[in-house]
């Protein structure tokens, strides 16, 4: 690490220790004035893909910004990118594109970084403009078992195959935005639009054989799912967050914020915690956000970002390092300690338990409530109306000493009709408890 970067490295410790919410971004890695459009995670490598300007990699235990490797694909729109094994002992990039009139192929595979092959037998031109995302399992084939969505098909690469298999159409009205696959599962979900109603979010659990409808009550931008005793699921419409606790059953409304534009969202590699990466402001001079919940969306910290710019892509390597990709100004890269350093920041400063006013207030359709504790106890946060009934649970779990934050809406499912008027906030913390006053205004 040369004196410059060591620099920025320990301004940057100093301000997230002193309480600043800037700056939580580590080590810069490069590729500013790419126009990029993608980032992804996969085989000890890192891939990004440009608009025009090719494919970008390097590996991940050797990752600095001046060791790039290009692959040469300047001819075309990358759209997506998906790093992954490849052959016995090999890797290889599968490449996504926006077709032109000079090149009208749509995807490309390039094994061990060489040049890339077309591999894009299959692709309906009439219901596929673009492919948006490529993900899959490892295979022992070059470029092998893997799914793609563009436009409206969701499409399949079998294994020892070298065609493209439509898998799942949708109508005139639908569109596929989000593609996820673990693999170490046999599952993959596929999200996006479909109808009237907009939603559109499908699962297998058999690489594809089969495929079941899930409704989250919202449309799919972004999926992300961690496979433990329990399936735990979130999707993102970019303005809120909907999680679904019980292999997508059900689903409850965990976050929303109509200001801000969720542009990826991600589950570390532990499972532990789950990550949101977003931007507000206007298009020319946009301010970006990481926010992050480690109890599964019950509460959640936002940390403004100094990258002002919009954010493409989000992935976290084995480490739990985040890396993020934005259009313009290139590839940061956030390291997990600084997660143990924001709560060893929080134990230090938190001397007392607080319920905070809530804000905005009085509210309409939401306000968001925040506390914090100074010990590791159980939490319980609810609102009751002025008959001592209760109306909501926000929070109802043991947590870690810390600041928090949660939403109410006025929308919450409740057996009590939320009418204008006063409501109660209560919190209970270990022995501690305290109530504020809320204005509910319709």
């Amino acid at each position: 690490m040369n004196t410059f970067k060591k620099i920025f490295f320990l301004i940057n410790l100093i301000l997230i220790i002193s309480g600043s919410t800037q700056s939580q971004v580590t080590e810069y890695l490069g590729l500013k004035g790419k126009h990029i459009t993608s980032l992804k995670i996969g085989e000890g490598k890192i891939a990004v893909g440009t608009n025009f300007n090719g494919v970008y990699w390097q590996s991940l235990y050797q990752i600095n910004d001046s060791s790039w490797n290009k692959i040469d694909i300047d001819s075309v729109n990358v759209t997506s990118v998906y790093p992954h094994k490849s052959g016995p002992i090999g890797w290889a990039i599968g490449i996504g594109t926006k077709p032109n009139m000079y090149d009208t192929n749509f995807i490309y595979c390039s094994y061990l970084g060489e040049k890339p092959r077309s591999l894009s037998y299959g692709i309906d031109t009439n219901l596929t403009h673009l492919i948006s995302q490529i993900d899959g399992f490892p295979d022992p084939t070059i470029c092998g078992e893997t799914f793609a969505i563009g436009g409206r098909k969701l499409y399949r690469r079998y294994f020892m195959d070298t065609v493209w298999h439509s898998v799942y159409d949708l109508t005139i009205e639908g569109n596929f935005e989000s593609l996820k696959a673990r693999e170490n599962f046999a599952t993959v979900y596929a999200g996006g639009v479909e109808g009237f109603a907009g939603m559109l979010l499908i699962r297998t659990n058999d690489k594809g054989k089969t495929w079941e409808n899930l409704s989250p009550l919202c449309a799919v931008a972004d999926v992300d799912f961690w496979n433990g005793n329990d399936t735990t699921i979130f999707v993102t419409d970019r303005n809120k967050v909907m999680r679904s606790s019980d292999n997508g059953s059900t689903w409850s409304n965990v976050f929303r914020k109509d200001s801000i534009q969720i542009q990826k969202i991600s589950f570390s590699s532990d499972g532990k915690s789950f990550y949101m990466v977003a931007n507000s402001g206007s298009y020319s001079l946009p301010r970006s956000y990481l926010i992050y919940s480690d109890n599964n969306g019950s509460s959640w910290t936002t940390i403004q970002l100094p990258i002002n710019d919009i954010i493409v892509g989000m992935d976290i390597d084995s480490e739990n390092s985040i890396y993020l990709a934005s259009i313009s100004l290139g590839i940061y890269k956030i390291s997990s300690p600084i997660v143990q350093i924001e709560e060893h920041r929080d134990k230090v400063i938190i001397k007392d338990f607080k319920l905070f006013d809530n804000y905005p207030n009085p509210f309409n359709s939401s306000t968001i409530i925040s506390y914090q504790i100074p010990v590791t106890c159980e939490v319980s946060l609810k609102i009751f109306n002025l008959l001592g009934n209760e109306v909501a649970t926000l929070v109802n779990l043991e947590q870690s000493a810390g600041k928090y934050s949660v939403e109410f809406s006025s929308n919450t499912k409740s057996k009590i009709e939320l009418t204008s008027g006063v409501y109660l906030c209560r919190l209970q913390a270990g022995n501690y408890s305290t109530t504020k006053k809320m204005i509910l205004l319709k």
